[in-house]
């Protein structure tokens, strides 16, 4: 089921969600690296799965800007 339900979500991420990702992932800038990643659905599912981006998702005060969808 899961991989029927990120590919429409994936596409409906903002340019905001994914600078969030960056920034809890690649803090000194290595973005370019996860744009690649971000286009493959299996490599996005493990992202979005690490406990960086859900303690960021609680902690960081950037999460206020991320979208329903990506927040859920």
């Amino acid at each position: 089921m899961l991989g029927h339900w990120m590919p429409t979500h994936r596409a409906r991420f903002t340019e905001v969600d994914l600078d969030f990702l960056a920034s809890v992932l690649a803090p000194d800038g290595q973005r370019l690296h996860l744009e690649k990643l971000w286009t493959d659905p299996d490599a996005l599912r493990e992202m979005l799965d690490l406990k960086e981006v859900f303690r960021g998702l609680l902690d960081s005060p950037a999460a206020l800007g991320v979208s329903p969808r990506f927040y859920f």
